[in-house]
């Protein structure tokens, strides 16, 4: 599918602006307060690498919500409340990440509870509710723009006689799994994929204490929630290797997102963090415009 509403700009043109960024969430959110739109500006300003405004990063303000009144919201409702949270405890959380090498926090109340250096070695289900259950509130997670930034430009387009490095993958889950050639890109980390393709194989339960994440890519905003999955790559004799536990990136409105601005076709893009792990040797051939996978 072409993306729609966040479309690439054409050559000459900027990329949005973070207002007018605000305002194509809200045509996907319906009208956000002025606190939801003051979090959606720090986020975005934050992946692009700006500066933050001044802020006491050694105290934690405010409290997580009761995870029993939360659980009860929509889950794109309860996501606006934890990033007012975050806004507040932007440089706190940077901080955190900062001393222990984290890519990645579970916080409540100013207490990181779990956390880790990429999606590779995520968290479960089991574990995020097993938090809310002991703290009685919605735990915060925060993921550091680092995991989400990929070095593909708006100029890459793939045309006619251009072609894009894949891998063949294999998703496994709850209660199915799901085969994809995958674009393979060294300049990401982790794994994106479509929200909506995931749900119908039945790969992932999506539990009450959930969040949808806000992402940039291209210049663009998009909705994630990471979740976790088994990731298998497949060789070119049939044989796979395998990891359990990594959360990958399901997009919400995928056909709308940034991802397939450069690859139209694409229905996942792979990055480094799970060929660290299961050490494919992987051949690019150009003349055929193909990639080889071999153990």
């Amino acid at each position: 599918m072409i993306a729609g509403k966040f479309k690439l700009p054409e050559r000459g043109e900027f990329f949005m602006t973070v207002d007018e960024i605000v305002r194509e969430v809200e045509k996907q959110l319906g009208e956000l307060d002025e606190r939801a739109k003051e979090a959606v500006k720090l986020a975005v300003k934050l992946a692009q690498g700006e500066t933050l405004p001044e802020q006491d990063e050694s105290q934690w303000q405010g409290e997580n919500p009761p995870f029993e009144e939360m659980a009860k919201l929509e889950m794109m409702e309860r996501s606006k409340v934890m990033w007012e949270l975050k806004r507040i405890n932007q440089k706190w959380l940077l901080r955190q990440c900062e001393k222990l090498k984290a890519g990645w926090l579970i916080v409540v109340d100013g207490k990181v509870l779990k956390f880790g250096p990429s999606m590779a070695w995520g968290w479960s289900d089991e574990e995020l509710l097993a938090i809310a259950q002991q703290t009685g509130k919605l735990p915060l997670i925060f993921i550091h723009p680092r995991l989400l930034m990929i070095e593909e430009t708006a100029w890459a387009t793939i045309d006619t006689f251009d072609a894009y490095p894949t891998l063949p993958v294999t998703l496994k889950g709850v209660g199915g799994s799901l085969t994809l050639v995958a674009d393979f890109d060294t300049g990401a980390l982790g794994l994106f994929t479509d929200y909506e393709q995931v749900m119908q194989q039945n790969l992932v339960q999506f539990t009450p204490a959930d969040q949808w994440q806000l992402g940039e890519h291209l210049g663009q905003p998009f909705f994630y929630c990471p979740k976790p999955v088994v990731v298998a790559l497949i060789a070119d004799d049939g044989t796979e290797r395998s990891v359990s536990g990594v959360d990958i990136f399901c997009v919400l409105n995928w056909g709308q997102s940034p991802f397939v601005s450069v690859n139209p076709n694409r229905t996942a893009l792979i990055g480094r963090d799970i060929c660290l792990l299961l050490q494919p040797k992987i051949t690019l051939n150009f003349e055929a415009k193909m990639t080889s996978v071999a153990f």
